[in-house]
């Protein structure tokens, strides 16, 4: 539908008003109607698989997949060879019937056999235009030679094939001259038997796959991943290979059903092949992995490596190990020695003990035969055999019950040349004090010297003034002289504590 468009006014200073003429250099054309049709590569295939009765696989493998190998391998025409050299043309490609093209070997019509599917178009042609200009029927109708219209026939056919970006890739499928074999599955010990059979074979295979460029074999030399991404690409081979060529024709057959029928037959004989072609493949592959030298070589690598990690794990086990080892040793050896060093001191602790026990038995005899020598400071009236026994174990007791120093005191008092009896007595008093005043349940057993009792006492009396004094200040505190103790025990044995009389005279 035509619209109207409106113009925009002309900038200032190019108005008729300035003096400027207006050039109009073409008028707009009339507005006019077109049909359209639908176009491009999508709707072509859709009306293209209706047409056939195709799904879009069988479609894209008939048509679109050729069509895109064919149109990489078109090459300019600078670069035709400048001398290309054909085949020699024999008695039996003269005698080649039209008729019979399928069962023709067309590079060989065109004098390619030596390139074959490496051939570009450039060389086709070339090729075409040296045989046209040998044998066309126009050069031939002079000699009368029949065999050469027949043979160009042939020729022309060999072209229109192989410049067909459909049908070439159909016919490279099937080439009678171009083996399919495998290697046998067994080689021989070298490394270059094998590159040297298999490398061919892949790159034979190789102009089948659908992914360019395709990886080689290489040699003993390639690395791991070069390898492996060799073999990562043929087990997951994708092939164009197709056998259309091997189609069976008839074209007597005139009922629809009988060539749907037919075209069915061709089209299972089709999968079946292709089937057997991707199983032979996959056996090639197979059978490379398990001779190729490289993988025998990197396995072992690899297990030298596995080896040499396990024998560091081990290693480092055994080391762990051994060091726990010597560490639970070093710990044994420093127990044991703290143990002998430990043992050592008991010994000497024990020695030492032994040793002042033994000085202490010796002590504590040197008083007991030094009041037992003075009559345990009784005079001669009071010296009866049960205040002397009553004495003694007085005296033993409290010779278990004082320190070595206290024992050593009493010594000192017991063996000075100027003792007295009342300075033994007192000594004996004080050293049942102090016994006293740390065991107080012992008071009832000291009577002989000074009552027990009276002595707790006094030692609660003594205490309470040392309380009493740290109270007063320090002018007025005096410790006891001897001769006031002296008076005090002369007073406490005159007049014992507990007796309602203690106060009479």
């Amino acid at each position: 539908m035509a619209s109207t468009v409106t113009l925009p006014l002309a900038p200032l200073g190019m108005g008729p008003e300035t003096g400027n003429a207006v050039i109009i250099h073409a008028a707009i054309s009339p507005p006019r109607s077109l049909i359209l049709y639908r176009a491009g590569q999508a709707y072509s295939a859709y009306h293209r698989r209706r047409q056939n009765n195709s799904t879009e696989a069988d479609d894209y493998e008939q048509h679109i997949l050729p069509q895109d190998l064919a149109r990489t391998k078109v090459e300019s025409e600078v670069d035709i060879p400048e001398a290309l050299v054909l085949d020699e043309v024999t008695k039996d490609l003269l005698d080649l019937d039209p008729a019979e093209w399928k069962k023709q070997d067309h590079y060989l019509v065109l004098g390619l056999s030596s390139l074959r599917y490496k051939a570009t178009q450039a060389q086709i042609k070339k090729a075409h235009q040296m045989r046209a200009l040998q044998f066309h029927p126009d050069k031939s109708a002079s000699t009368g030679n029949s065999h050469n219209e027949t043979f160009f026939k042939c020729v022309q056919r060999a072209y229109e094939l192989l410049t067909d970006p459909v049908r070439r890739p159909q016919f490279d499928s099937v080439d009678p001259t171009i083996s399919d074999d495998i290697p046998k599955a067994r080689l021989g010990s070298s490394g270059q038997d094998f590159f040297s059979t298999y490398g061919p074979v892949f790159e034979r295979e190789g102009r089948f796959s659908k992914k360019q460029p395709v990886p080689m074999l290489g040699d003993m030399d390639a690395s791991r991943e070069e390898m492996e991404a060799f073999y990562r690409f043929w087990t997951q081979f994708d092939s164009w290979r197709s056998y259309e060529y091997l189609d069976k024709e008839n074209d007597q057959l005139e009922n629809r059903e009988e060539k749907r029928w037919h075209e069915k037959k061709n089209k299972t004989e089709r999968t079946r092949l292709k089937k057997e072609d991707t199983k032979r493949v996959s056996t090639l592959v197979q059978q490379a992995m398990s001779a190729d030298p490289r993988i025998g070589k990197y396995k072992a690598m690899e297990r030298l490596e596995k080896d040499k990690k396990r024998l560091a794990r081990e290693a480092a086990v055994k080391k762990a190990e051994s060091e726990r080892l010597c560490a639970e040793e070093e710990k044994r050896k420093q127990k044991l020695q703290r143990a002998e060093q430990q043992a050592q001191v008991a010994a000497e602790e024990r020695l030492r003990r032994e040793k002042i026990k033994k000085g202490y038995r010796l002590i504590k005899r040197s008083v007991r035969e030094a009041a037992k020598h003075y009559n345990y400071f009784l005079d001669a009236n009071s010296s009866t055999p049960a205040a002397l026994a009553r004495r003694s174990a007085e005296l033993d007791l409290l010779l278990e019950n004082i320190s070595q120093d206290e024992a050593l005191k009493l010594q000192s008092v017991f063996t000075s040349d100027a003792r007295d009896r009342a300075q033994s007595i007192a000594a004996m008093v004080e050293a049942i004090s102090g016994v006293i005043a740390k065991t107080p349940a012992v008071a009832s057993s000291f009577t002989s010297f000074t009552r027990g009792a009276d002595i707790a006492a006094r030692v609660k009396q003594e205490k309470q003034k040392e309380a009493d004094k740290a109270q007063l200040p320090a002018k007025t505190q005096r410790e006891w002289t001897a001769k006031e103790l002296e008076l005090l025990i002369k007073a406490t044995n005159k007049f014992p504590g507990g007796t309602i009389d203690r106060w009479e005279t």
